[in-house]
């Protein structure tokens, strides 16, 4: 069972108006479930937030800003520093925080390494920021070792079972996505319910913004 949300490849979303480049801070990025031929009825939007929702499971996506990234840290117990702010972590970092709800059943299984970032112009594949990964950044945030396990908790890397009712809140980071591009997909194919498996894409926009939220 394949969810069709927003978008299969890049191809298909040459029809939206894109933004050009411009300088740092003018642009927001903003999921764009719309920009399909036939839009999916059940994604909805809530702001930066795509929620959709089908039987047996609620899934939540959301392009964090900086300053939302170190508040869902701080709620996590990460107080000492923000292991993804570019200061620290040595390059650009785009982090997604992602709800799970597993509403039917059977056990929901989700597995971040099927997760890709697209960017085309230029064309990149890029996979979230795996263990060593965020090993690596708890480190440059001099993170003690009680919090480490607490990043490790807070970011997903490896699969993760929900049972009948159970929900989580997780950030999938990426690293080493080029610094100016004219768009992008997040596309997460690996949800399994029982024997069914699950895709959902969200292709996102860069709309004119005030410099605040979700810029590159």
């Amino acid at each position: 069972m394949v969810l069709a949300v927003a978008l299969a490849c890049l191809t298909a979303v040459g029809s939206v108006s894109w933004a050009k480049k411009k300088p740092a801070g003018s642009r927001v990025w903003m999921p764009a479930p719309g920009s399909q031929k036939n839009p999916d009825p059940r994604v909805k939007m809530n702001g930066p937030r795509a929620i959709f929702r089908q039987h047996g499971i609620v899934v939540q996506l959301e392009l964090l800003a900086d300053h939302s990234r170190s508040l869902f840290l701080n709620s996590a117990g990460i107080h000492t520093a923000d292991p993804f702010a570019t200061t620290v972590f040595g390059q650009q970092t785009w982090t997604f925080l992602l709800r799970l709800e597993n509403t039917a059943e059977e056990p929901l299984t989700f597995r971040p390494p099927a997760v890709s970032l697209y960017t085309k112009s230029p064309l990149s594949v890029n996979s979230p920021c795996d263990y060593l990964c965020l090993v690596d950044a708890g480190a440059k945030a001099g993170l003690d070792d009680a919090e480490q396990v607490l990043l490790l908790k807070a970011a997903m890397d490896s699969a993760e079972t929900l049972k009948t009712g159970d929900r989580v809140s997780k950030l999938l980071v990426f690293v080493g996505v080029p610094s100016v591009f004219k768009q992008f997909v997040i596309d997460l194919d690996g949800f399994v319910i029982g024997r069914n498996s699950l895709h959902f894409v969200m292709p996102y926009r860069a709309v004119k913004g005030d410099g605040g939220t979700n810029t590159p």
